[in-house]
């Protein structure tokens, strides 16, 4: 009875625990206690959750371990992957950082490194080797930019819509300093008239320079170019150094880049008392009959004007060729020219002028037949038409005018048919010039004929020129020149055994000439209106390479009116 007794107690007294375990995980009411949130309030520590009823009756197990969920009802996609970005600059670091030979390739009389630069960090190298020949080698690379810029989910924009382009660049002892950039779609098109073709000058100087090349009549989209750093290298171990490759809309931008440079000559001020005329002529030779690079040869043009500097000259053989390289690259800002060709996109006789210095008064070129003012017209025995172009300039400071003629005569050779064209065609210039204004003239150009005879008499057409003689015009007019020859009137001149105008007069590389061969190209003036000072036979080569097979004719003339004070 005692045991069960105790059993009962002790049944009663586990019931008791048992019912209060319960009450605990229902929780109670708490509605009095604890505040319902409201949609501004923010509790201060995290809100669990009571367990629910069915959970209560887990084991301890059971209760810890999380139950799994349910598989997805919808469809996993991939992440997005950003688009690829318009590159407008290429980065040099990443070339330098992956394969070089992926984005750098075919490097032809030259090594490419990568070197450490202190202000560029990473820049590109490359290094003429393989030199057998001064003047002769094209040291270039290849940059297939559009594998550079796909390596990084890059694209190129296209040179419709960011045709300018900027390098920035540092030459070292370089032979040339001419910078070429031809590019395209592919290697083999680039360079070709598939793609395109831009060349720029380097400055003189080791320093980091911004280099700028417009591609703006290029429409093609492009992903590859050919990088020649030196139209025609002198020796191995120059090199040049690539810190960046920039890509603008608009030329104002990549100007923004490039600092502005003064790109003009000084003038030179001077009263009318001692006003003097610096003037040339020079037949440049049209691509044919050369193997000189035509860039390399436009970069010693740009060399020879940044020492004369002339006022004017006059230029014969000038092709579109020519053209486009005297306005962008051998002729600075300073100048400017006038002419059209004797044919549709055939050679010139353009007149340059320094347009900072000068205002165009008037302009033109006739053909020398009798139509001179009908385009493309010729005497019968000329080969092909032949032309003279003019420029009426006036001094913007001291108002002083003159008329600069220029003129390419038949090349037909010695024969006496040749002899009486090139008379002919003198006298068509001289009869037309005679409606021009009465200001002081020069007269430059080919003309194709020695003055003299061996003997030393003057042939007919010069004898028209200098006045000696006259001839009866189309509308029956004694007409005869004015002008005097600057060669043999000048104060300072030629020696006459060294007036050769041709190139092949002289042994290539060396000052040594054949005194017996007689000048073609010449500088004529108006007698009473000007004194020669000086006249050079610009003898100009680059060991051994010439811009021309013939001379630069160069002479300073004083104005004698001024001095006469008339």
């Amino acid at each position: 009875m005692k045991h069960m007794t105790r059993f009962l107690w002790l049944a009663g007294l586990l019931t008791l625990c048992l019912c209060l375990a319960f009450t605990a995980c229902d929780g109670g009411d708490t509605s009095e206690t604890t505040p319902a949130l409201s949609e501004t309030d923010t509790p201060t520590e995290p809100v669990t959750e009571a367990p629910s009823e069915e959970s209560a009756e887990l084991s301890e197990t059971e209760i810890l371990t999380e139950a799994p969920t349910a598989a997805p009802t919808e469809e996993i996609t991939e992440p997005e992957t950003e688009p690829p970005t318009l590159m407008l600059t290429v980065d040099l670091d990443k070339v330098a950082t992956d394969d070089a030979g992926a984005f750098v390739t075919r490097p032809t009389k030259c090594d490419v490194s990568f070197e450490n630069d202190e202000t560029e960090g990473k820049v590109l190298r490359m290094t003429t080797k393989g030199i057998t020949a001064v003047g002769t080698a094209k040291p270039y690379i290849l940059l297939e930019l559009g594998d550079l810029v796909a390596s990084v989910n890059g694209i190129l924009p296209n040179t419709t819509e960011y045709p300018h382009v900027v390098l920035k660049v540092r030459a070292h002892e370089l032979w040339s300093r001419s910078l070429s950039f031809f590019g395209g779609t592919t290697a083999r098109e680039a360079g070709t008239a598939d793609g395109f073709a831009r060349v720029t000058r380097v400055a003189d100087s080791d320093d980091w320079q911004y280099v700028y090349l417009n591609l703006t009549p290029f429409t093609k989209n492009w992903s590859v170019f050919y990088l020649n750093f030196e139209k025609a290298a002198g020796k191995n171990g120059e090199y040049m150094d690539l810190a960046e490759v920039h890509f603008f809309a608009t030329a104002e931008e990549a100007a923004a880049l490039c600092p502005a440079v003064s790109d003009t000559y000084p003038i030179v001020e001077q009263t009318m008392e001692d006003y003097t005329l610096k003037v040339m002529s020079f037949n440049v030779q049209t691509e044919n009959g050369t193997q000189v690079d035509f860039d390399l040869r436009a970069e010693l043009l740009r060399d020879l004007m940044d020492e004369l500097q002339p006022d004017s000259i006059g230029m014969q053989e000038v092709t579109t060729g020519w053209i486009y390289r005297m306005d962008t690259f051998a002729f600075n800002k300073s100048y400017a020219g006038v002419g059209e060709g004797r044919t549709p996109g055939g050679e010139a006789s353009s007149i340059y002028y320094r347009k900072d210095k000068f205002d165009l008064v008037a302009s033109g070129t006739f053909w020398l037949s009798e139509t001179p003012d009908v385009a493309g017209s010729y005497l019968e025995a000329s080969l092909y038409p032949r032309i003279c172009t003019w420029a009426h300039l006036r001094d913007k400071v001291t108002g002083y005018e003159y008329i600069h003629i220029n003129t390419h005569l038949d090349h037909l050779g010695n024969s006496k048919g040749g002899k009486e064209l090139r008379t002919a065609q003198i006298r068509v210039i001289l009869e037309y010039i005679q409606s021009f204004p009465d200001v002081p003239m020069v007269m430059t150009g080919d003309f194709n004929h020695a003055k003299t005879t061996s003997a030393e008499n003057i042939y007919a057409m010069f004898k028209n020129i200098l006045g000696i003689s006259t001839f009866t015009s189309s509308t029956g007019e004694s007409i005869t020149g004015n002008f005097s020859d600057a060669r043999t009137e000048a104060a300072e001149t030629v020696s006459p055994d060294a007036w050769a105008s041709l190139t092949a007069y002289w042994q290539e590389g060396t000052d040594s000439y054949n005194p017996a061969k007689k000048p073609i190209d010449y500088v004529f003036y108006t007698t009473g209106d000007f004194e020669a000072m000086v006249y050079r036979n610009i003898h100009y080569h680059r060991d051994g390479i010439y811009m021309s097979d013939h001379l630069p004719q160069y002479c300073e003339l004083h104005v004698k009116v001024a001095a006469d004070g008339e």
